[in-house]
């Protein structure tokens, strides 16, 4: 069933959406012709050929224990009939054999063994005197068996009840042996009742007429079991055409039905259950027909009413735009009348907010007019020291290199910045021309140190003092217009968290460090921080959050602007990051006047501020504790004289590592 939706949503997003009826034809074909896996290997055969199984099963099964009964019984009695004529004659010839064994009448005995021996049964007659001696024999062969003679453990003393064994008897040694029932009867003296035994007589009867018989009755049952089996088979396959057809009917009348053919029915042939069916398809379809036409007249009615509700509604229409435009104008009037009142009080804070990154940019456009005045005059000094080739191709590719601004690359750690620019700053005093530190934080800053000490490597130490000017002005050219950059961006993003104060944007969260985000603060803010405020940081190893790394830069600033301005631009301010639990915790402490605790609950209200008029709006913590929460973190404050700190806890990045 998902396989089918997810292929209907294929096609609908393909432009080519089925038909419903198709679905609805294709779903009744499978429902008739695929087998019902859930069934067993049965299900896998037709309604017909499962209906002359069960049929011919049902007959086959009982005839065939039926046959396996009578059969045993059949044997059985035949068995008995043999063993009871055997008996019989046995103990007619121990009778007869009474005088004879007690006379010694070999003559008589014999023509007593004769007279048993016409019956067709009897395969042989054997008399034996007291001491187990052959005294006649009546049979087949001139001389009986040796395991003739031996009379069985059950005659011996006084008994006198007769002893049937069945057993194997061989004409000759070479002959096939043949079963045989073999009956055993002692001669007891005369006259006597439960005298001595003067003698046996045993009687064989040949068991191949009962066998004989038992296959005759097998084979008349194979052919009853055939006949019943074809009877079964014929009598199934009518009963399923009985039932088959009908069905085939219903299942093409159904397909028909569902590709819209509702005229279709189907003729009652029969009264049982599958004419009832067949009536209820019938009723169905012709209900769904009414409903068909029903829905028909319905849709007529409706698209007239929809037209003449669609003419009105264009008329309420014109009439709601024209109201719309003027609730518009005066909403446009209102608002622009609020801005300007909030625009009135909000002025004087937000131009003290803009105020450092606005200085920062005129001190980096001056230093940039003092560098670009000189760089012509350096250039032409360059091109008269004549260089060697690959001198002056470095020389002309780092030049080239410090035009990019450090945000178009990678940003390096400070931790690497300051490890370069001792490097570079050694190379510099190699060269003869002192440390240069501003020149060598700049080239720092642009990723140029490497390029900076293979030119170096090259240059001959006389031209080298004349090289450093012109790598001065270009290198504090280039880091003024990233600072001119950085500056804007912190302009960009008060005046957007100013803006979006009751309605902050949603923007992109992804995995954030820290102590970048401190770092480049702290940057855009070293204007500020250079005239006696000295930054602690004491970092430790957390691992990412998970926020916006605008807004979060935008906390770390406000956060240290109220420092700065509450150390009136003196003073120290600590910075702490730690790990635990699964939050980062990175706290600012400075070691200003404090907070009044009479004021401390208040310094999240928007537009609180203790500072004089013009200095701040009082939006500046209230925006923070906002930021704070859209990253999912808190922010704490504790003050007391000398000592304030803020702490902000943000949550570790899913998966997120120290």
């Amino acid at each position: 069933m998902s396989e089918d939706t997810s292929e209907e949503r294929d096609e609908e997003s393909s432009g080519d959406r089925p038909d419903p009826g198709e679905l609805t034809v294709y779903a009744v074909q499978k429902a008739a012709t695929e087998p019902l896996r859930a069934g067993g290997w049965v299900h896998h055969f037709s309604l017909q050929t499962r209906i002359i199984l069960f049929g011919a099963v049902l007959i086959v099964v009982p005839l065939a224990v039926t046959a396996i009964l009578v059969e045993k019984r059949w044997s059985g009695a035949l068995r008995a009939e043999v063993e009871h004529k055997g008996i019989a004659n046995a103990r007619i010839l121990a009778a007869f054999s009474n005088a004879g064994l007690s006379s010694s009448d070999g003559a008589r005995l014999l023509e007593a063994a004769q007279m048993i021996r016409t019956d067709p049964g009897v395969l042989f007659v054997l008399i034996l005197d007291s001491g187990r001696k052959q005294v006649v024999w009546a049979g087949p062969t001139s001389a009986p068996a040796s395991g003739m003679i031996d009379v069985p453990a059950d005659v011996g003393g006084s008994a006198s009840e007769p002893v049937p064994i069945e057993m194997e008897y061989r004409e000759t040694e070479t002959a096939p042996a043949q079963r045989v029932l073999c009956v055993t009867v002692p001669v007891l003296e005369p006259g006597r009742s439960g005298g001595a035994r003067i003698g046996t007589v045993r009687v064989g009867y040949s068991l191949q007429s009962v066998r004989d018989a038992t296959r005759k009755a097998r084979l008349a049952e194979l052919v009853i079991a055939e006949i019943a089996v074809a009877l079964a088979i014929l009598g199934g396959l009518l009963l399923a055409r009985q039932v088959t057809t009908p069905i085939r009917n219903l299942v093409a009348a159904t397909i028909r039905a569902a590709k819209g053919d509702l005229h279709t029915r189907i003729k009652i042939q029969s009264a049982g259950e599958i004419g009832e069916l067949a009536r209820n398809f019938n009723f169905m379809v012709e209900q769904v027909l009414q409903n068909q036409k029903k829905i028909e007249e319905l849709n007529r009615n409706l698209e007239k009413k929809v037209k003449t509700r669609t003419l009105e509604l264009e008329n309420s229409n014109q009439a709601l735009k024209r109201a719309f435009q003027e609730l518009k104008q005066a909403e446009s009037q209102m608002i622009l009348s609020e801005k300007m009142a909030s625009l009135g009080q909000l002025v004087a804070g937000v131009a003290h907010e803009i105020n450092t990154p606005t200085s920062a940019i005129n001190a980096a456009a001056d230093n940039i007019r003092q560098s670009v005045a000189g760089i012509g005059e350096q250039m032409q000094v360059i091109a008269q020291l004549q260089l060697e080739p690959e001198a002056e191709a470095r020389l002309h590719d780092l030049l080239r290199k410090t035009t990019k601004l450090v945000s178009e690359g990678k940003k390096a750690s400070l931790e690497t910045l300051r490890q370069k620019c001792r490097s570079l700053e050694d190379l510099f005093e190699d060269a003869g021309v002192g440390e240069q530190r501003e020149l060598a934080f700049a080239l720092a800053r642009l990723d140029l140190a490497e390029d900076t000490a293979r030119l170096l490597a090259v240059l001959p130490p006389s031209v080298i003092p004349a090289v450093v000017p012109i790598l001065n002005d270009v290198a504090t050219t280039s880091t003024c217009v990233m600072d001119i950059h950085y500056s804007v961006e912190a302009i960009m993003r008060m005046v957007k968290a100013l803006k979006a104060y009751s309605h902050l944007d949603l923007s992109e969260m992804t995995e954030v460090n820290v102590h970048d985000g401190i770092e480049t603060t702290l940057i855009i803010l070293q204007n500020q921080l250079k005239y006696g405020v000295e930054i602690e940081r004491d970092y430790g190893e957390v691992p990412a959050t998970r926020g916006n790394p605008s807004e979060l830069n935008q906390i770390w600033t406000n956060i240290l602007l109220n420092a700065i301005q509450a150390q009136r631009g003196k003073g120290r301010i600590a910075i702490e990051t730690s790990y635990a639990k699964g939050w980062i915790s990175v706290k600012f402490t400075d070691n200003g006047p404090g907070i009044p605790p009479n004021i401390l609950g208040r310094i999240f209200d928007p537009f609180f501020t203790t500072k004089e008029q013009g200095e701040g709006t009082g939006l500046g913590l209230s925006i923070c504790q906002q930021l704070v929460r859209r990253n999912r973190g808190k922010i704490n404050v504790s003050s007391r004289p000398g000592h304030t700190c803020f702490e902000i806890l943000l949550p570790v990045a899913d998966g997120g590592r120290v």
